[in-house]
């Protein structure tokens, strides 16, 4: 299941119903083609929705038609949410994005560089001191150099954030600070455990109340309540030109991380409301 927003901005934006209509034709080439079960399509422009379409399944299983208020895994469009929590901190001064993480997850303290990886030795695979301390910019852009994740022994999944964080601050970094751009899922889920330490709340509860709330995001969640799951889009990957379930190993109920880099669920008009509040600058 995939989820598109177009939020359209511009006097030249214009909303011809012909043109409009060519989009969930579209999309349903991809589910006639088999290469995706269904889609969700909305167009926005000056605060008025245009176009908001469904096509194909919500689960290819039981042929459970995609709906316009279908419950998608945004999976990795989390981390642009994450950071407008930690900017919410920032708005009021409780933090500043050139701190150091360090002074909020202690276990970022006595760093050490080693591009090779963790144990690994040799004259180019020296562990050193990194250049300069970790920022919370550095996580928030990918350019903090630090381990893609924890350890294998610590799962992203059934560990706490914050025990996936204290170890994988721990690990050898990859690069220095700021030197270069590398994805990284653990950026962002320091990022959410440093949510928790200066709200002192839970990052779930925090994202909750000062954003999903506000927002009026009501379907917009981590852990979606029993009553909304016959809303939630299957998800499958495309596996030699054939869709297959997907699931992560192991599966979301047995989860204790709500994975600020990339757990939540949401649908195009909840994402709709954020995306507004972005172009409105906040």
């Amino acid at each position: 299941a995939l989820l598109c927003v177009f939020p359209l901005l511009g006097a030249d934006a214009r909303m011809d119903p012909d043109r409009l209509a060519r989009i969930p034709a579209r999309m349903q080439e991809f589910v006639d083609q088999g290469t995706a079960a269904g889609f969700v399509t909305l167009v926005a422009r000056h605060g008025k929705v245009a176009s908001l379409e469904a096509v194909g399944y919500r689960d290819l299983a039981s042929k459970q038609p995609m709906r316009t208020d279908s419950i998608q895994q945004i999976m990795s469009c989390t981390k642009p949410i994450t950071v407008a929590g930690l900017m919410l901190l920032v708005d009021e001064g409780r933090v500043s994005l050139t701190d150091p993480v360090e002074k909020y997850i202690p276990e970022f303290k006595n760093a050490s560089v080693n591009p090779c990886g963790p144990g690994a030795a040799g004259f180019h695979c020296a562990s050193r001191p990194p250049k300069r301390l970790v920022r919370l910019v550095d996580l928030a852009t990918h350019t903090s150099g630090i381990a893609a994740g924890p350890p294998d022994a610590v799962s992203f999944y059934t560990n706490s954030l914050a025990e996936v964080v204290a170890a994988g601050a721990q690990e050898p970094m990859m690069s220095d600070p700021g030197e270069r751009w590398s994805y990284n899922n653990l950026g962002i889920a320091a990022l959410g455990r440093v949510i928790e330490v200066v709200s002192g709340q839970s990052y779930e509860a925090f994202m909750q109340q000062r954003l999903f709330d506000p927002l009026g995001m009501k379907d917009t969640s981590f852990f979606p309540p029993q009553g909304k799951m016959d809303r939630v889009a299957a998800v499958y990957s495309l596996n030699d030109g054939k869709l297959a379930p997907f699931e992560r190993t192991p599966p979301r109920s047995e989860w204790k991380n709500p994975l600020p880099q990339g757990g939540l669920y949401s649908t195009a008009t909840d994402l709709l409301q954020f995306y507004r509040m972005m172009l409105d600058h906040g």
